[in-house]
Protein backbone atom coordinates (compact mmCIF):
# COMPACT_ATOMS: atom_id res chain seq x y z
CA UNK A 1 0.00 0.00 0.00
CA UNK A 2 1.10 3.75 -0.38
CA UNK A 3 0.38 6.68 0.86
CA UNK A 4 -1.18 9.84 -0.61
CA UNK A 5 -0.51 12.86 0.71
CA UNK A 6 -1.20 16.03 -0.26
CA UNK A 7 0.35 18.46 -2.51
CA UNK A 8 1.40 20.86 0.25
CA UNK A 9 2.99 18.11 2.76
CA UNK A 10 4.76 16.91 -0.22
CA UNK A 11 6.34 19.96 -1.16
CA UNK A 12 7.07 20.16 3.02
CA UNK A 13 8.73 16.82 2.66
CA UNK A 14 10.86 17.78 -0.88
CA UNK A 15 11.69 20.99 1.49
CA UNK A 16 12.46 18.83 4.48
CA UNK A 17 14.80 16.92 2.81
CA UNK A 18 16.67 19.72 0.80
CA UNK A 19 17.51 20.94 4.82
CA UNK A 20 18.54 17.87 5.55
CA UNK A 21 21.53 17.65 3.11
CA UNK A 22 20.05 16.54 -0.20
CA UNK A 23 20.66 18.72 -2.98
CA UNK A 24 17.33 20.07 -4.46
CA UNK A 25 18.91 19.40 -7.78
CA UNK A 26 19.36 15.63 -6.59
CA UNK A 27 15.53 15.16 -6.22
CA UNK A 28 14.95 16.69 -10.01
CA UNK A 29 17.35 14.54 -11.29
CA UNK A 30 15.51 11.26 -9.64
CA UNK A 31 12.52 12.87 -10.98
CA UNK A 32 13.70 13.40 -14.62
CA UNK A 33 15.15 9.66 -14.26
CA UNK A 34 11.70 8.23 -13.59
CA UNK A 35 10.34 9.91 -16.34
CA UNK A 36 12.88 8.98 -18.72
CA UNK A 37 12.77 4.86 -17.63
CA UNK A 38 8.80 5.52 -18.12
CA UNK A 39 9.12 6.97 -22.05
CA UNK A 40 12.05 4.32 -22.89
CA UNK A 41 9.72 1.39 -22.08
CA UNK A 42 6.60 3.12 -23.49
CA UNK A 43 8.71 4.02 -26.70
CA UNK A 44 10.88 0.80 -27.12
CA UNK A 45 14.19 2.79 -26.83
CA UNK A 46 14.78 6.25 -26.83
CA UNK A 47 17.66 6.71 -29.51
CA UNK A 48 15.96 8.56 -32.77
CA UNK A 49 12.55 9.42 -30.89
CA UNK A 50 11.36 12.58 -31.47
CA UNK A 51 9.94 13.78 -28.01
CA UNK A 52 8.68 17.21 -27.40
CA UNK A 53 8.46 18.53 -24.15
CA UNK A 54 6.24 21.60 -22.91
CA UNK A 55 8.29 23.53 -19.96
CA UNK A 56 6.69 26.06 -17.74
CA UNK A 57 8.56 28.46 -14.94
CA UNK A 58 8.82 26.52 -12.19
CA UNK A 59 10.13 23.53 -10.64
CA UNK A 60 8.02 21.14 -12.92
CA UNK A 61 9.73 23.28 -16.03
CA UNK A 62 12.77 21.95 -14.32
CA UNK A 63 11.96 18.14 -14.12
CA UNK A 64 11.36 18.81 -18.04
CA UNK A 65 13.88 20.66 -18.93
CA UNK A 66 16.24 17.67 -16.66
CA UNK A 67 14.67 14.74 -18.66
CA UNK A 68 15.43 16.65 -21.93
CA UNK A 69 19.40 16.50 -21.27
CA UNK A 70 18.81 12.86 -20.23
CA UNK A 71 17.17 11.91 -23.69
CA UNK A 72 19.76 14.47 -25.55
CA UNK A 73 22.57 12.44 -23.86
CA UNK A 74 20.76 8.95 -25.41
CA UNK A 75 20.29 9.89 -28.36
CA UNK A 76 17.21 11.01 -28.81
CA UNK A 77 15.47 14.50 -30.48
CA UNK A 78 14.20 16.45 -27.50
CA UNK A 79 11.94 19.36 -28.30
CA UNK A 80 11.90 21.80 -25.51
CA UNK A 81 8.75 24.26 -25.97
CA UNK A 82 8.68 26.81 -23.57
CA UNK A 83 5.36 28.13 -22.01
CA UNK A 84 6.21 30.06 -18.97
CA UNK A 85 7.57 33.37 -17.94
CA UNK A 86 11.25 33.62 -18.33
CA UNK A 87 11.25 36.26 -15.66
CA UNK A 88 9.80 33.99 -12.92
CA UNK A 89 11.81 30.71 -13.56
CA UNK A 90 12.50 29.58 -10.04
CA UNK A 91 16.12 28.76 -9.38
CA UNK A 92 16.03 25.36 -9.83
CA UNK A 93 14.32 25.12 -13.28
CA UNK A 94 16.77 28.00 -14.53
CA UNK A 95 19.61 25.57 -13.65
CA UNK A 96 18.01 22.78 -15.11
CA UNK A 97 17.62 25.03 -18.46
CA UNK A 98 21.28 26.41 -18.15
CA UNK A 99 22.52 22.72 -18.52
CA UNK A 100 20.38 21.52 -21.11
CA UNK A 101 21.23 24.51 -23.38
CA UNK A 102 25.24 23.97 -22.43
CA UNK A 103 24.79 20.55 -23.62
CA UNK A 104 23.65 22.20 -27.05
CA UNK A 105 20.06 21.66 -26.60
CA UNK A 106 17.77 24.20 -28.47
CA UNK A 107 14.77 25.59 -26.62
CA UNK A 108 11.83 27.07 -28.83
CA UNK A 109 8.38 28.87 -29.00
CA UNK A 110 5.14 27.34 -28.92
CA UNK A 111 3.71 27.24 -32.16
CA UNK A 112 0.34 25.40 -33.65
CA UNK A 113 2.77 22.69 -35.49
CA UNK A 114 4.94 21.72 -33.07
CA UNK A 115 3.86 17.78 -32.42
CA UNK A 116 3.90 17.09 -36.32
CA UNK A 117 6.30 14.16 -36.27
CA UNK A 118 6.90 13.77 -32.84
CA UNK A 119 6.78 10.46 -30.95
CA UNK A 120 5.93 11.58 -27.48
CA UNK A 121 4.76 14.55 -25.84
CA UNK A 122 5.45 15.46 -22.22
CA UNK A 123 3.59 17.60 -20.28
CA UNK A 124 5.95 19.73 -17.45
CA UNK A 125 4.58 22.85 -17.52
CA UNK A 126 2.43 22.94 -14.04
CA UNK A 127 2.24 19.36 -12.34
CA UNK A 128 1.12 20.06 -8.81
CA UNK A 129 1.27 23.80 -8.65
CA UNK A 130 -1.72 24.96 -10.83
CA UNK A 131 -4.57 26.78 -10.16
CA UNK A 132 -6.95 28.73 -12.48
CA UNK A 133 -7.70 28.13 -15.94
CA UNK A 134 -5.13 27.28 -18.47
CA UNK A 135 -4.38 30.13 -20.72
CA UNK A 136 -1.91 31.48 -23.28
CA UNK A 137 0.41 28.73 -24.67
CA UNK A 138 -0.06 26.60 -21.85
CA UNK A 139 -3.82 26.80 -22.58
CA UNK A 140 -3.42 25.96 -26.39
CA UNK A 141 -0.29 23.40 -25.86
CA UNK A 142 -2.98 21.42 -23.76
CA UNK A 143 -5.36 21.10 -26.34
CA UNK A 144 -2.62 19.90 -28.93
CA UNK A 145 -1.28 17.74 -26.52
CA UNK A 146 -5.20 16.14 -26.15
CA UNK A 147 -5.47 16.14 -29.86
CA UNK A 148 -1.85 14.19 -30.19
CA UNK A 149 -2.64 10.31 -31.33
CA UNK A 150 1.32 9.24 -29.62
CA UNK A 151 2.11 8.98 -26.27
CA UNK A 152 1.38 11.70 -23.53
CA UNK A 153 3.43 11.58 -20.26
CA UNK A 154 2.66 14.25 -17.29
CA UNK A 155 5.24 15.18 -14.60
CA UNK A 156 3.94 14.48 -11.05
CA UNK A 157 0.18 15.41 -12.24
CA UNK A 158 -1.34 16.61 -15.55
CA UNK A 159 -1.52 20.43 -15.97
CA UNK A 160 -4.63 21.91 -15.19
CA UNK A 161 -5.82 18.69 -12.47
CA UNK A 162 -6.39 20.75 -9.11
CA UNK A 163 -4.01 18.26 -6.97
CA UNK A 164 -6.19 17.29 -3.44
CA UNK A 165 -9.36 16.93 -4.21
CA UNK A 166 -9.95 15.96 -7.93
CA UNK A 167 -11.53 18.64 -9.55
CA UNK A 168 -9.53 19.73 -12.53
CA UNK A 169 -10.27 22.66 -15.40
CA UNK A 170 -11.73 23.11 -18.81
CA UNK A 171 -9.13 21.43 -21.53
CA UNK A 172 -6.98 19.92 -18.57
CA UNK A 173 -4.00 17.95 -20.24
CA UNK A 174 -5.26 14.35 -20.41
CA UNK A 175 -2.27 12.03 -20.12
CA UNK A 176 -1.69 7.79 -20.85
CA UNK A 177 0.50 7.95 -18.11
CA UNK A 178 1.78 9.93 -15.33
CA UNK A 179 4.78 9.86 -13.32
CA UNK A 180 4.11 11.13 -9.39
CA UNK A 181 6.85 12.03 -7.57
CA UNK A 182 7.42 10.39 -3.77
CA UNK A 183 3.92 9.40 -3.63
CA UNK A 184 0.73 9.90 -5.55
CA UNK A 185 -1.20 12.79 -4.97
CA UNK A 186 -4.89 12.61 -4.46
CA UNK A 187 -6.00 13.29 -8.00
CA UNK A 188 -4.14 10.97 -9.20
CA UNK A 189 -7.40 8.87 -7.54
CA UNK A 190 -9.62 10.81 -7.23
CA UNK A 191 -12.46 11.50 -10.14
CA UNK A 192 -12.87 13.25 -12.69
CA UNK A 193 -9.24 14.41 -12.21
CA UNK A 194 -7.88 10.91 -11.91
CA UNK A 195 -9.17 9.87 -15.33
CA UNK A 196 -6.84 12.53 -17.12
CA UNK A 197 -3.64 10.61 -15.46
CA UNK A 198 -3.89 7.04 -17.49
CA UNK A 199 -1.48 4.63 -15.82
CA UNK A 200 -0.21 5.85 -12.86
CA UNK A 201 3.70 5.33 -11.74
CA UNK A 202 5.18 6.23 -8.60
CA UNK A 203 8.64 7.54 -8.79
CA UNK A 204 10.94 7.42 -5.34
CA UNK A 205 13.27 10.26 -5.92
CA UNK A 206 14.90 9.86 -2.40
CA UNK A 207 12.91 11.36 0.54
CA UNK A 208 13.97 10.21 3.48
CA UNK A 209 11.15 7.48 5.39
CA UNK A 210 11.82 9.20 8.50
CA UNK A 211 10.78 12.80 7.15
CA UNK A 212 7.50 11.20 5.18
CA UNK A 213 6.61 9.47 8.45
CA UNK A 214 6.29 12.99 10.47
CA UNK A 215 2.76 13.51 7.85
CA UNK A 216 -0.66 11.71 8.25
CA UNK A 217 -1.69 10.41 4.85
CA UNK A 218 -4.66 11.65 2.68
CA UNK A 219 -5.41 7.81 2.04
CA UNK A 220 -3.93 5.02 0.75
CA UNK A 221 -3.50 3.73 -2.66
CA UNK A 222 -3.54 0.08 -3.59
CA UNK A 223 -0.69 -1.78 -5.06
CA UNK A 224 1.01 -5.03 -5.75
CA UNK A 225 1.99 -5.04 -2.17
CA UNK A 226 -1.28 -5.42 -1.10
CA UNK A 227 -0.66 -9.22 -1.88
CA UNK A 228 2.23 -9.58 0.71
CA UNK A 229 -0.86 -10.45 2.90
CA UNK A 230 -1.44 -14.23 1.39
CA UNK A 231 0.95 -15.89 3.46
CA UNK A 232 4.19 -17.80 1.72
CA UNK A 233 3.15 -21.77 1.71
CA UNK A 234 4.27 -24.17 4.13
CA UNK A 235 5.70 -27.56 2.22
CA UNK A 236 4.48 -29.57 4.42
CA UNK A 237 0.66 -27.98 3.83
CA UNK A 238 -2.67 -29.83 2.94
CA UNK A 239 -5.33 -28.33 1.04
CA UNK A 240 -7.55 -27.84 4.79
CA UNK A 241 -4.92 -25.32 5.34
CA UNK A 242 -5.98 -22.48 2.94
CA UNK A 243 -9.53 -22.61 3.72
CA UNK A 244 -12.62 -23.81 2.74
CA UNK A 245 -14.79 -21.07 0.79
CA UNK A 246 -18.84 -21.54 0.45
CA UNK A 247 -20.10 -19.80 -2.49
CA UNK A 248 -23.84 -19.34 -1.57
CA UNK A 249 -24.94 -18.33 -5.48
CA UNK A 250 -26.99 -18.85 -8.41
CA UNK A 251 -30.47 -18.95 -9.17
CA UNK A 252 -32.38 -20.55 -13.00
CA UNK A 253 -32.12 -17.10 -13.98
CA UNK A 254 -28.80 -16.30 -13.16
CA UNK A 255 -26.33 -19.59 -13.84
CA UNK A 256 -23.12 -18.19 -14.71
CA UNK A 257 -22.32 -15.82 -11.57
CA UNK A 258 -22.05 -18.69 -9.05
CA UNK A 259 -19.16 -20.37 -11.73
CA UNK A 260 -17.62 -17.44 -11.95
CA UNK A 261 -17.38 -16.73 -8.24
CA UNK A 262 -16.48 -20.09 -7.48
CA UNK A 263 -13.95 -20.58 -10.22
CA UNK A 264 -12.31 -17.37 -9.05
CA UNK A 265 -11.80 -18.61 -5.42
CA UNK A 266 -10.66 -21.75 -7.04
CA UNK A 267 -7.87 -19.79 -8.67
CA UNK A 268 -6.92 -17.44 -5.86
CA UNK A 269 -6.03 -20.15 -3.56
CA UNK A 270 -8.55 -21.07 -1.55
CA UNK A 271 -8.14 -24.91 -0.64
CA UNK A 272 -11.62 -25.88 -0.83
CA UNK A 273 -14.79 -24.19 -2.70
CA UNK A 274 -17.96 -25.49 -2.51
CA UNK A 275 -20.84 -23.66 -4.42
CA UNK A 276 -24.53 -24.11 -2.72
CA UNK A 277 -26.67 -23.54 -6.06
CA UNK A 278 -30.52 -24.57 -6.30
CA UNK A 279 -31.22 -27.86 -7.54
CA UNK A 280 -32.40 -26.60 -10.90
CA UNK A 281 -28.55 -25.57 -11.84
CA UNK A 282 -26.67 -28.24 -9.87
CA UNK A 283 -26.30 -30.28 -13.19
CA UNK A 284 -24.95 -27.28 -15.11
CA UNK A 285 -22.71 -26.46 -12.35
CA UNK A 286 -21.12 -29.92 -11.78
CA UNK A 287 -20.31 -30.22 -15.25
CA UNK A 288 -19.30 -26.72 -15.35
CA UNK A 289 -16.42 -27.11 -11.77
CA UNK A 290 -14.34 -29.63 -11.55
CA UNK A 291 -12.08 -28.52 -8.90
CA UNK A 292 -15.05 -27.03 -6.75
CA UNK A 293 -17.53 -29.23 -5.50
CA UNK A 294 -21.35 -28.15 -6.49
CA UNK A 295 -24.06 -28.83 -3.50
CA UNK A 296 -27.78 -28.94 -5.08
CA UNK A 297 -29.85 -27.40 -2.26
CA UNK A 298 -33.66 -28.36 -2.05
CA UNK A 299 -34.65 -24.99 -3.38
CA UNK A 300 -35.28 -26.14 -7.00
CA UNK A 301 -35.03 -22.81 -8.94
CA UNK A 302 -34.22 -19.90 -6.06
CA UNK A 303 -33.18 -19.92 -2.41
CA UNK A 304 -35.68 -20.31 -0.09
CA UNK A 305 -36.38 -21.26 3.81
CA UNK A 306 -36.08 -24.63 2.52
CA UNK A 307 -32.38 -24.56 2.14
CA UNK A 308 -31.32 -23.20 5.53
CA UNK A 309 -30.53 -26.62 7.04
CA UNK A 310 -28.43 -27.30 4.92
CA UNK A 311 -26.66 -23.57 4.65
CA UNK A 312 -26.20 -23.90 8.14
CA UNK A 313 -24.71 -27.37 7.88
CA UNK A 314 -22.55 -26.43 4.73
CA UNK A 315 -21.17 -22.88 7.05
CA UNK A 316 -20.40 -25.72 9.49
CA UNK A 317 -17.45 -26.87 7.78
CA UNK A 318 -16.49 -23.65 6.12
CA UNK A 319 -14.03 -21.19 6.97
CA UNK A 320 -15.78 -18.10 5.05
CA UNK A 321 -18.75 -17.65 2.77
CA UNK A 322 -19.65 -15.48 -0.07
CA UNK A 323 -23.97 -15.16 -0.09
CA UNK A 324 -25.08 -13.33 -3.14
CA UNK A 325 -24.07 -13.54 -6.76
CA UNK A 326 -27.04 -13.97 -8.80
CA UNK A 327 -29.04 -15.24 -6.22
CA UNK A 328 -32.43 -13.32 -7.50
CA UNK A 329 -34.32 -10.43 -5.55
CA UNK A 330 -37.50 -12.77 -4.38
CA UNK A 331 -38.47 -12.18 -0.68
CA UNK A 332 -38.43 -15.51 -0.16
CA UNK A 333 -34.77 -15.54 -1.11
CA UNK A 334 -34.16 -12.27 0.55
CA UNK A 335 -35.43 -13.46 4.15
CA UNK A 336 -33.14 -16.91 3.59
CA UNK A 337 -30.43 -14.56 3.64
CA UNK A 338 -31.33 -12.38 6.53
CA UNK A 339 -31.83 -15.89 8.63
CA UNK A 340 -29.01 -17.51 7.30
CA UNK A 341 -26.99 -14.02 8.15
CA UNK A 342 -28.16 -13.61 11.77
CA UNK A 343 -26.86 -17.19 12.78
CA UNK A 344 -23.24 -16.91 11.17
CA UNK A 345 -20.18 -16.97 13.22
CA UNK A 346 -17.66 -17.21 10.33
CA UNK A 347 -16.49 -14.09 8.13
CA UNK A 348 -18.85 -13.30 5.50
CA UNK A 349 -18.85 -11.27 2.10
CA UNK A 350 -22.06 -9.85 1.00
CA UNK A 351 -22.52 -9.21 -2.37
CA UNK A 352 -25.43 -8.01 -5.35
CA UNK A 353 -28.31 -9.84 -3.94
CA UNK A 354 -26.95 -10.34 -0.42
CA UNK A 355 -26.61 -7.24 -0.16
CA UNK A 356 -30.01 -5.93 -1.89
CA UNK A 357 -31.68 -8.29 0.60
CA UNK A 358 -30.36 -6.64 3.57
CA UNK A 359 -32.26 -3.11 2.84
CA UNK A 360 -33.95 -1.64 6.00
CA UNK A 361 -32.14 -4.64 7.81
CA UNK A 362 -28.89 -3.16 8.75
CA UNK A 363 -28.97 -4.21 12.29
CA UNK A 364 -27.85 -7.83 10.92
CA UNK A 365 -24.08 -6.06 9.97
CA UNK A 366 -23.72 -4.70 13.63
CA UNK A 367 -24.27 -8.37 15.61
CA UNK A 368 -21.78 -9.90 13.22
CA UNK A 369 -18.98 -11.65 15.40
CA UNK A 370 -17.16 -11.07 12.32
CA UNK A 371 -16.45 -7.99 10.21
CA UNK A 372 -18.32 -8.64 6.95
CA UNK A 373 -17.67 -7.78 3.87
CA UNK A 374 -19.82 -5.53 1.87
CA UNK A 375 -19.30 -5.45 -2.39
CA UNK A 376 -22.08 -2.99 -3.74
CA UNK A 377 -22.00 -0.72 -7.30
CA UNK A 378 -23.65 2.44 -7.01
CA UNK A 379 -27.03 1.36 -7.46
CA UNK A 380 -26.41 -1.32 -4.37
CA UNK A 381 -25.17 1.00 -1.96
CA UNK A 382 -27.84 3.44 -2.81
CA UNK A 383 -30.97 1.12 -1.86
CA UNK A 384 -28.86 -0.08 1.49
CA UNK A 385 -27.44 3.34 2.95
CA UNK A 386 -30.36 5.47 1.23
CA UNK A 387 -28.66 7.95 -0.89
CA UNK A 388 -26.89 7.33 -3.61
CA UNK A 389 -22.80 8.08 -3.25
CA UNK A 390 -21.86 11.20 -4.62
CA UNK A 391 -19.64 12.10 -7.88
CA UNK A 392 -17.71 13.97 -6.11
CA UNK A 393 -14.27 12.32 -5.75
CA UNK A 394 -12.94 13.38 -2.30
CA UNK A 395 -17.12 13.46 -1.06
CA UNK A 396 -17.24 9.64 -1.98
CA UNK A 397 -14.43 8.48 -0.03
CA UNK A 398 -15.71 10.06 3.06
CA UNK A 399 -19.40 8.79 1.68
CA UNK A 400 -17.47 5.30 1.69
CA UNK A 401 -15.81 5.95 4.89
CA UNK A 402 -19.04 6.74 7.17
CA UNK A 403 -20.87 3.66 5.44
CA UNK A 404 -18.28 1.56 6.76
CA UNK A 405 -18.11 2.85 10.58
CA UNK A 406 -22.24 3.02 10.12
CA UNK A 407 -22.59 -0.75 9.13
CA UNK A 408 -19.48 -2.26 11.24
CA UNK A 409 -18.56 -4.16 7.91
CA UNK A 410 -15.81 -3.23 5.51
CA UNK A 411 -17.11 -1.39 2.08
CA UNK A 412 -15.92 -2.08 -1.21
CA UNK A 413 -17.56 0.53 -3.74
CA UNK A 414 -17.01 -0.57 -6.96
CA UNK A 415 -16.71 1.77 -10.00
CA UNK A 416 -13.68 3.60 -11.55
CA UNK A 417 -11.14 3.66 -8.88
CA UNK A 418 -12.98 1.63 -6.33
CA UNK A 419 -12.42 2.79 -2.66
CA UNK A 420 -12.21 0.55 0.23
CA UNK A 421 -12.98 1.76 3.46
CA UNK A 422 -12.92 0.11 6.89
CA UNK A 423 -14.74 0.78 10.62
CA UNK A 424 -11.14 1.58 11.93
CA UNK A 425 -10.91 4.84 9.56
CA UNK A 426 -8.52 3.11 7.16
CA UNK A 427 -9.19 3.96 3.31
CA UNK A 428 -8.08 2.81 0.39
CA UNK A 429 -8.31 3.69 -3.05
CA UNK A 430 -7.58 1.15 -6.43
CA UNK A 431 -5.80 2.21 -9.23
CA UNK A 432 -6.11 -0.64 -11.60
CA UNK A 433 -8.87 -1.71 -13.46
CA UNK A 434 -10.24 -0.90 -16.98
CA UNK A 435 -13.40 -0.17 -19.21
CA UNK A 436 -13.24 -3.23 -20.59
CA UNK A 437 -14.23 -4.80 -16.87
CA UNK A 438 -17.59 -3.22 -17.26
CA UNK A 439 -19.41 -6.54 -18.37
CA UNK A 440 -21.54 -9.14 -16.61
CA UNK A 441 -19.96 -11.25 -14.36
CA UNK A 442 -16.63 -8.95 -13.42
CA UNK A 443 -18.37 -8.09 -9.98
CA UNK A 444 -18.93 -11.75 -9.83
CA UNK A 445 -15.35 -12.58 -10.01
CA UNK A 446 -14.50 -10.14 -7.35
CA UNK A 447 -16.64 -11.49 -4.64
CA UNK A 448 -15.16 -14.89 -5.35
CA UNK A 449 -11.52 -13.75 -4.66
CA UNK A 450 -12.29 -11.85 -1.17
CA UNK A 451 -13.92 -14.86 -0.31
CA UNK A 452 -10.91 -16.75 -0.85
CA UNK A 453 -8.78 -14.76 0.65
CA UNK A 454 -10.97 -14.77 3.66
CA UNK A 455 -11.73 -18.24 3.85
CA UNK A 456 -7.34 -18.38 3.60
CA UNK A 457 -7.57 -16.36 6.80
CA UNK A 458 -6.55 -13.18 5.47
CA UNK A 459 -8.43 -9.78 7.98
CA UNK A 460 -11.47 -8.38 6.18
CA UNK A 461 -10.19 -4.80 5.17
CA UNK A 462 -6.69 -6.68 3.98
CA UNK A 463 -8.61 -9.14 1.78
CA UNK A 464 -10.63 -6.79 0.20
CA UNK A 465 -7.69 -4.70 -0.68
CA UNK A 466 -5.69 -8.01 -2.34
CA UNK A 467 -8.84 -8.76 -3.97
CA UNK A 468 -9.34 -5.38 -5.42
CA UNK A 469 -5.59 -4.36 -6.75
CA UNK A 470 -5.57 -8.59 -8.44
CA UNK A 471 -9.14 -7.94 -9.83
CA UNK A 472 -8.04 -4.64 -11.91
CA UNK A 473 -4.32 -5.65 -12.25
CA UNK A 474 -6.18 -9.44 -14.04
CA UNK A 475 -8.08 -7.05 -15.91
CA UNK A 476 -5.43 -4.55 -17.00
CA UNK A 477 -3.96 -7.97 -18.71
CA UNK A 478 -6.44 -8.82 -20.25
CA UNK A 479 -7.13 -5.02 -21.81
CA UNK A 480 -3.12 -5.49 -22.72
CA UNK A 481 -3.48 -9.35 -24.38
CA UNK A 482 -6.76 -9.60 -25.61
CA UNK A 483 -8.28 -5.77 -26.13
CA UNK A 484 -10.69 -4.05 -23.91
CA UNK A 485 -13.41 -5.21 -26.25
CA UNK A 486 -12.76 -8.56 -26.20
CA UNK A 487 -12.00 -9.67 -22.93
CA UNK A 488 -14.62 -11.09 -20.72
CA UNK A 489 -15.06 -12.46 -16.92
CA UNK A 490 -13.96 -16.02 -17.48
CA UNK A 491 -10.72 -13.97 -19.10
CA UNK A 492 -10.30 -12.02 -15.34
CA UNK A 493 -10.08 -16.05 -14.00
CA UNK A 494 -7.46 -17.23 -16.15
CA UNK A 495 -4.88 -13.93 -15.20
CA UNK A 496 -4.84 -14.32 -11.92
CA UNK A 497 -2.51 -17.11 -10.92
CA UNK A 498 -0.19 -15.56 -13.74
CA UNK A 499 -0.41 -12.55 -10.89
CA UNK A 500 -0.04 -14.44 -7.95
CA UNK A 501 3.09 -16.56 -9.71
CA UNK A 502 5.12 -14.11 -7.03
CA UNK A 503 3.79 -15.71 -3.91
CA UNK A 504 5.08 -19.12 -4.75
CA UNK A 505 6.84 -20.59 -1.94
CA UNK A 506 9.78 -22.28 -3.86
CA UNK A 507 11.89 -20.73 -6.79
CA UNK A 508 11.12 -22.23 -9.70
CA UNK A 509 13.85 -22.14 -12.88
Amino acid sequence: MINVYSSADVRDMDRAAIESGIPSLSLMDAAASALFDTLDRALSGIAGRRVVIFCGSGNNGGDGFALASLILGAGGNPVVIFVGDRTRMTPDCSAMCSRFIESDGEILEFTPDCLVGADACVDAMYGTGFRGKLTGDCGEAAKLMNRFPGFRLAADLPSGLYSDYGGMCEDAVCADATVTFSFPKPSCLLLPAAANCGRIIVADIGIPKEISDRYTPSFTMCDQSTLEVLPRRDRRAHKSHFGHALVVAGSARYTGAAYLAAEAAVRSGAGLVTAAVPAAIHSTMAVKLTEAMAYALPDQNALGQASLYDLLALCAGASAVLVGPGLGREEATAATVRDLASMLTLPVVFDADGINALIGHMDILSRMQQTPVLTPHDGEFARLFGAPPPDAARARVLTALEAAKKSGSVIVLKGYRTIIASPDGRVAVNPTGNPGMASGGSGDVLAGLVVSFRAQGIPAYEAACAAVWLHGAAGDECARTLSEYGMAATDLIRAVPRLLRGRNSTLYF
